[in-house]
């Protein structure tokens, strides 16, 4: 059996880890994203109390007009896509029970994987949300559980300026920079092939699948497209529209000089970053939700917002240095629900995208449904969320593949 992964990012690797673990014939067909890969640059957090984000039409108003940071909507993307914008809307308060089922079997996965794997990832047990009301995190503990915490507490885990907060001792703290290239080395060392090509469009013939790329083109009896934001892109070829958008994050790298600055990483929940510290030598700023389209310019004022917030909350941020700025565009479906599984009309060409800001969290159970389908196997989640993430929802033309 050949199949061919279209995306090499963190859903891509997972798929074709699962499946060289059975034996099958993987081409990972990848490029470097303009501006970075989200696989990387994220705040790094595995959380088994994930939520979808709150995109309200008020709030996308809001930000449209600047006063709702760190969302941001650019109004040409709101006119381009109105019709993404509306299904979020209408998706609001829906949906968060299935991403917590989701991700809650991918953290399992996860402690299988690194237990198994032993890939240094600098994994920290225990995420702290915290909140500048102390009712706040009193009710986020009603509902999902964990300690409360005051603010000596927090002030002890190296936060200031703060009122309460929720540490969960199971959610994961990881370096995504170490986990994507210990998992892409991992699949190398598996037999994976990686082709470094762009991918310009899908064709199903007698024979199979046909992916055409710059180069050349290879051919497969399966592929998988798992390349996050790009994938309605892809998907034209075909007739299909996975109903993605890219959002935005930003990530501040500074320089530490010693462990400890924070003891545990922490979400500051108001604001929407994240802060995480990997070793001694590194301090990881994440923040913003932008929805501007593919967009790599980055405003100062940006980076300044979130720099601000740390020197306001993070009680020794005197002694970090940021470096470097990055980026990554997150795949954000209409509905913030994952897209996972067949393509409607297609029996051989199937996607894994739309995990948005949980593209971490949910990253091996993505791979793990995939892998199962395509190796005629009982997927590891029940019917009723299958359905809830089936690519369906969004339709497709009528083509039926060989």
């Amino acid at each position: 059996m050949r199949v061919g992964i279209v995306g090499g990012g963190i859903v891509g690797l997972f798929t074709s880890y699962y499946l060289l673990r059975r034996g099958v014939n993987v081409t990972i067909i990848d490029t470097d994203p303009a501006g970075g890969r989200a696989s990387e640059n994220n705040a790094g957090f595995i959380v088994s109390t994930a939520s979808k984000p709150r995109l309200s039409l008020s709030l996308l108003a809001r930000a449209v007009l600047g006063f709702q940071a760190p969302v941001r909507v650019s109004l040409a993307r709101l006119v381009r896509n109105a019709r993404w914008f509306l299904k979020v809307s209408r998706s609001y308060g829906y949906g968060d029970d299935i991403i917590a089922k989701i991700a809650r079997r991918s953290l399992d996965l996860y402690i299988e994987f690194l237990s198994s794997e032993g890939i240094d990832v600098d994994l920290v047990r225990g995420v702290i949300s915290a909140f500048k009301k102390w009712e706040d995190a009193v009710m986020l503990a009603k509902s999902i559980g964990g300690r409360v915490l005051d603010e000596r507490d927090l002030r002890d885990h190296g936060y200031i300026g703060l009122g309460g907060g929720v540490y969960v001792e199971e959610d994961l703290s990881i370096n995504p920079l170490k986990l994507y290239w210990g998992l892409r080395k991992r699949v190398e060392d598996l037999g994976a092939r990686v082709v470094i090509d762009e991918v310009r469009r899908i064709r199903v013939d007698e024979k199979g699948v046909v992916v055409i790329v710059g180069k050349g083109s290879t051919e497969h009896d399966y592929i998988v497209i798992s390349a996050g934001s790009r994938c309605g892109e892809i998907c034209r070829s075909i007739g299909y529209n996975p109903m993605v958008e890219p959002a935005r994050g930003i990530v501040i790298l500074h320089r530490t000089k010693r462990a400890g600055l924070i003891s545990s990483p922490a979400l500051l929940e108001d604001y929407g970053v994240a802060v995480a510290q990997h070793g001694s030598e590194l301090l990881r700023v994440t923040g913003f939700f932008e929805l501007i389209g593919h967009r790599v310019k980055i405003d100062r004022r940006l980076t300044g917002w979130l720099i601000g917030i740390a020197r306001k909350h993070v009680k020794n941020y005197g002694e970090a240095e940021p470096y470097t700025v990055r980026m990554g565009f997150r795949p954000c479906s209409a509905d913030l629900l994952p897209v996972i599984g067949r393509i409607p009309s297609y029996k051989n060409i199937y996607i894994a995208t739309g995990l948005c800001r949980l593209g971490i969290t949910m990253a091996p159970i993505a791979g793990k449904i995939v892998s199962s389908m395509i190796l005629g196997e009982s997927p590891p989640m029940d019917q009723e969320i299958l359905s809830a993430i089936s690519p369906a929802r969004f339709g497709g033309r009528k083509v039926q593949a060989l």
